[in-house]
């Protein structure tokens, strides 16, 4: 049964895989960012499941993505469909690249209100550092920092305009505002939001042909995640907490450290496969996987916010995890026809961005669909959509390409009156 189900995964990845190339004429397709990074840490968790006292894997914890796969790629097929019914023969596979043009024309619009971010920011962690709030890598000082309120959605701003920045433009001013946002990112002490943020950066580069994908690509992505990974746990125990209190010197600290990696590497995975293996322990809740509009809601009628994080933590061989996989989430937390809908939906949203990308070279549409890769691409780790902050950023990048574009209509009549008058 074990190896029928991993044999039944890997054949229909490879098909689908294919299907995908042949239909887009392109690997850069919203499937193919999901697939491909779990099937990478699915490998790694076989690897490392059952040594070192790590849990055994339970291979029927495969199905909710066996499910779930095909499921997601049914509406990029009907978008393919529709656009080859639309113009059967004008239809043209794209490379990804962006026309020429002048892609900096905002530049200094988007650094303006990226110093004004980084200001903001900045006097909000001098106010908390000189009432004695808290040290900077405590995790309660992040939360405290940028966890809530007007500070988190500057920062999720701040966040949008810095990989604008980033892939447009790399002169000194940018790499100056990138650091300082990327440290504002390090207080908050949420490591996914240093390394999503990057990774759209390099996949819209990657997107738009101004790189080449090459293998030492995967590496450098590796290394700067295991960086980060490092960087924020150092943070942590340098700023006195005690978090891993059995690692009393630096050494043990790093050592602990690369134990939480493999951890964290392969709690999505091994968190599915323990949760499955006991029959499931959390009750269906779609207030887990629709938090975001659920939140909503609750604002409008005055209702208090709710959590979308899962409460049963299990145990790996390491530490605790609430993490589920991408599929996994939506499985445990929804009935068969929940899950089916989830999926197609969200499958919706990102070819609906597959293909905003394909028809407007823009470096708005280039950015968002980006996001959405980048957010699909962490699906071996968990159902990230259910986070606000996933459609806070998207958010923020259509804001800023309307009020940029208004400025530079704004400049271009004034010149003009100028000139006529």
């Amino acid at each position: 049964m074990n190896v029928f189900l991993l044999l039944s995964l890997a054949v229909e990845s490879a098909l689908l895989f294919l299907l995908e190339k042949k239909m887009w004429k392109t690997v850069y397709t919203p499937l193919n960012f999901l697939m491909i990074p779990y099937l990478a840490v699915l490998g790694f968790t076989l690897v490392v499941a059952g040594h070192g006292g790590m849990a055994d894997f339970y291979y029927p914890s495969l199905v909710p993505w066996i499910i779930g796969l095909p499921l997601f790629a049914v509406p990029g097929w009907l978008f393919f469909l529709a656009e080859r019914r639309k113009k059967p023969a004008a239809f043209v596979p794209d490379d990804g690249r962006i026309p020429d043009g002048n892609p900096v024309k905002g530049y200094r619009f988007k650094i303006i209100v990226a110093l004004s971010i980084v200001v903001f920011l900045g006097v909000r962690l001098a106010v908390l550092l000189a009432q004695d709030r808290g040290v900077v890598g405590n995790e309660a000082f992040g939360d405290l920092f940028a966890g809530h309120g007007w500070a988190g959605h500057a920062l999720m701003a701040g966040t949008a305009v810095m990989m604008w920045l980033l892939f447009e433009d790399k002169r000194l001013l940018t790499w100056i505002v990138a650091i300082l946002i990327l440290f504002f990112l390090f207080v908050y002490q949420v490591k996914s939001w240093i390394i999503l943020p990057l990774l759209t950066v390099f996949s819209a580069s990657l997107l738009s042909g101004r790189i080449k994908p090459a293998f030492r690509h995967l590496f450098w992505i590796c290394a700067t995640g295991i960086l980060v990974f490092f960087a924020s746990f150092l943070l942590i125990y340098l700023s006195g907490d005690d978090t891993l209190p059995q690692a009393t010197t630096l050494g043990g600290q790093m050592k602990s450290i690369g134990g939480l990696f493999v951890h964290y590497v392969t709690s999505g995975t091994l968190g599915l496969s323990l949760d499955m293996r006991q029959g499931i322990l959390e009750e269906p809740d779609l207030q887990h996987v629709l938090t975001p509009l659920y939140n909503f809601w609750y604002l409008v009628t005055g209702q208090p916010i709710v959590s979308g994080r899962n409460t049963e933590f299990l145990y790996t061989g390491i530490t605790g995890t609430n993490v589920r996989s991408f599929f996994g989430t939506l499985f445990i937390f929804t009935k068969p026809w929940g899950f089916a809908i989830c999926t197609l939906l969200y499958g919706t949203a990102c070819h609906f961005f597959f293909r905003l990308f394909r028809q407007r070279k823009t470096s708005c549409a280039l950015l968002l669909y980006a996001w959405v890769c980048m957010v699909s691409a962490m699906g071996w780790f968990d159902f990230l959509p259910y986070l606000s902050n996933v459609f806070e950023i998207p958010f923020w990048i259509f804001i800023i390409d309307y009020l940029q574009n208004l400025c530079l209509k704004f400049d271009i009549k004034r010149s003009w009156k100028y000139f006529r008058s």
